[in-house]
């Protein structure tokens, strides 16, 4: 579209944040192609997870009767892994925490019922080792997925997409930045430190980093994208009651991708002057 027709087209938003996210998180059938293999392996694990509790028949209604016994909500099953959306993940790892206790006892009656049974002996539940790992792992996970909700709303809050991608990319993707726990509320904001996450974690959030800033925020420190994006978002940020001068987050997001990238100061400065 750009070469033949010469429009100044772009991906938009949800597009860019979904393509920044999906190879990272090891979303691909091509292991030997995979930025993230440790991930792409739990992942399968995940997978195998959701397909057990989903189609083991001889179980019958245990997995309903212990979400009920327990009490973690009115949910009868595992939510489905679709492989090609990002934010389906994000429900599965969801769905995976809040039944984390279901799931153990679940496996571990499978277990004793194969025993009474004089069956062979199933496999144990995949995630058993892997509960602060996944529960980091959806730490990270919801703000971007809360960043493609809100870009595809068509409501007066659009206005908003590019101060919380720069949210994001400071807050969740910064590689100092503490990482805010997937249960935490207003009165109780609790964080993960940088120094306690899992190696698997601090890697994807690298990675996660650097195709944000690929995807999106090269347009503050590539002269060539500077020169050829269309900064429509940025003009957007003119209609936000909270930016009566949109320079000023711009300014300080451009030092800051800019410090990210190891850039010069007097480059940095260059940047933000254009």
């Amino acid at each position: 579209m750009k070469s033949n027709l010469m429009i100044s087209w772009e991906w938009g938003m949800p597009h860019l944040s979904n393509a920044a996210t999906k190879a990272e998180f090891g979303m691909t059938s091509n292991v030997a192609r995979s930025k993230n293999p440790e991930m792409l392996q739990l992942l399968k694990r995940v997978t195998m997870t959701v397909y057990q509790v989903r189609s083991v028949e001889v179980t019958g209604d245990l997995y309903e009767q212990l979400v009920h016994l327990i009490g973690v909500g009115k949910e009868k099953k595992l939510v489905e892994y679709k492989p090609h959306r990002f934010m389906s993940l994000t429900r599965v790892f969801q769905r995976i925490i809040k039944h984390w206790n279901v799931l153990c006892l679940w496996y571990e009656e499978r277990a004793n019922k194969a025993i009474r049974d004089r069956s062979p002996t199933p496999s144990p539940f995949p995630l058993s080792n892997s509960h602060l790992l996944v529960e980091q792992l959806l730490s990270l996970m919801l703000p971007i997925s809360a960043l493609n909700v809100k870009s595809q709303a068509e409501k007066a809050n659009q206005v908003d997409v590019l101060f919380f991608a720069y949210k994001v990319m400071v807050t969740t993707l910064g590689p100092e930045a503490s990482l805010r726990k997937h249960d935490a509320t207003r009165e109780n904001p609790t964080s993960y430190h940088h120094s306690t996450l899992l190696p698997l974690v601090t890697k994807t959030r690298s990675l996660l980093s650097d195709a944000f800033h690929s995807r999106l925020f090269s347009r503050y420190t590539d002269r060539e994208v500077m020169r050829t994006c269309s900064y429509v978002w940025e003009m957007q940020m003119l209609f936000h009651p909270h930016a009566k001068n949109p320079g000023d987050p711009l300014v300080e997001m451009v030092k800051t991708c800019g410090k990210s990238r190891k850039l010069d100061d007097d480059v940095i400065e260059r940047n933000q002057s254009v």
